[in-house]
């Protein structure tokens, strides 16, 4: 059910499940309900309820303001407490979360930043939480500059900075930092040329597996590594378009070296073919030996051929759903998730490589405007 009452938007759902052989009935509750404040802002609250037959249940409650200042200017908040039963969550560590947010876009300025806190005992069974017990701040910041002297090629360049940083919320103690310092350059033909470091510092408290099934893993300790890259992109617009990139750098106790490059064909503006060809090398000080990730035979690059099929439903004046059908997308998205694996540690690739078959269930969209997790794009 939806609608408006009392100057609110409301939302309701019920879904109630019958028991099918092992699986027990449930019933799940979802309301939200949101006001309109100031010229273009809101508040709201949302609550959710899962009931399993028998002593099991797992609530939420929560609330969020969103406050927009002129047009480029957006500041955001939201808190929210789960209920579960102590045997499901354990009695230590808060079942709380918080993040604030704002962002900022200017004709030369754009910066972001948020603080996002996720207790350890914090359990939304009904929403996707891919780590809890962490305290991530995230600051961003860039320059967008569009040269006269240059502009019969040039059409921007924006150089700019970002850091992640992790600790632990029950210790405040230090988990890991993420930097990036990037300079990309957009033609005026809308190809694309970038340039950047990646600088990682990582304390790993238990062994990090690399690959199981040889029994190569990264020891406890405390690590900082580096990563240089270079890609291009064409432009995606044209019939045909190319794309590549290699970066290489150290990993852990090691190095690693990454390829990849990739063709795409566009018949229409609702079909277009892809190529993607993806190769990572890892050398670490206890296995000497190179590790190419790829789909299928360790002796052979991948080739991922790729059909996407873009589908613009207009529902409305102002509202429109876009459906992408990728086929053979279980297959990339594997590739994509490996290498994640390897650029990553395995925290932060839980975090992405979930959000990756995330993306698979919706058919590659995400429309709620919840900002992508970092790095994310890497891994798409």
């Amino acid at each position: 059910m939806t609608g408006r009452a009392a100057g609110l938007s409301i939302g309701a759902m019920n879904i109630q499940q019958r028991e099918d052989g092992g699986s027990p009935a449930t019933n799940v509750s979802a309301l939200r309900a949101r006001r309109n404040v100031l010229a273009n802002s809101d508040v709201g609250v949302m609550v959710l309820n899962k009931e399993v037959a028998g002593p099991v249940y797992n609530r939420l409650a929560g609330a969020d303001a969103n406050f927009r200042f002129f047009s480029n200017l957006s500041i955001n908040g939201m808190v929210a407490k789960t209920f579960s039963p102590e045997p499901v969550v354990g009695s230590n560590g808060a079942d709380t979360f918080a993040r604030g947010s704002y962002a900022y876009r200017g004709d030369r300025l754009e910066t972001r930043g948020a603080y996002t806190m996720v207790g350890t005992r914090f359990n939304d069974e009904l929403g996707f939480i891919p780590r809890t017990n962490i305290g991530r701040a995230d600051n961003y910041l860039g320059l967008h500059f569009r040269p006269k002297r240059v502009s019969s090629w040039l059409r921007e360049t924006f150089p700019h900075y970002q850091v992640v940083n992790i600790t632990r919320a029950d210790s405040g103690a230090f988990d890991s930092r993420y930097m990036d310092w990037h300079l990309p350059f957009t033609l005026q033909d809308s190809s694309f040329i970038e340039l950047g470091r990646n600088t990682n510092l990582e304390v790993l408290t238990a062994p990090f597996p690399i690959n199981s099934n040889r029994g190569i893993s990264v020891a406890p300790g405390r690590y900082e590594y580096d990563e240089d890259f270079i890609l291009w992109n064409s432009n995606r617009a044209a019939r045909v378009s190319y794309n590549w990139r290699y970066a290489l750098g150290t990993f852990y106790d090691g190095y690693k070296h990454n390829y990849g490059a990739g063709t795409a064909f566009r018949l229409n503006a609702q079909l277009r073919f892809l190529h993607i060809h993806l190769r990572d090398r890892v050398h670490t000080l206890a296995h000497v030996e190179h590790l190419t990730w790829h789909h299928a035979s360790p002796k052979r690059n991948v080739s991922v051929p790729q059909l996407e099929i873009v589908l613009p439903i207009n529902l409305a004046t102002d509202f429109r759903i876009t459906i992408r059908i990728r086929v053979g997308l279980k297959l990339i998205t594997f590739v994509a998730t490996r290498l994640c694996f390897i650029n990553r540690s395995a925290r932060i690739l839980s975090e992405r490589s979930l959000y990756a078959s995330d993306l698979v269930a919706l058919l590659l969209g995400r429309t709620d405007g919840t900002e992508v997790p970092k790095h994310q794009n890497e891994c798409e």
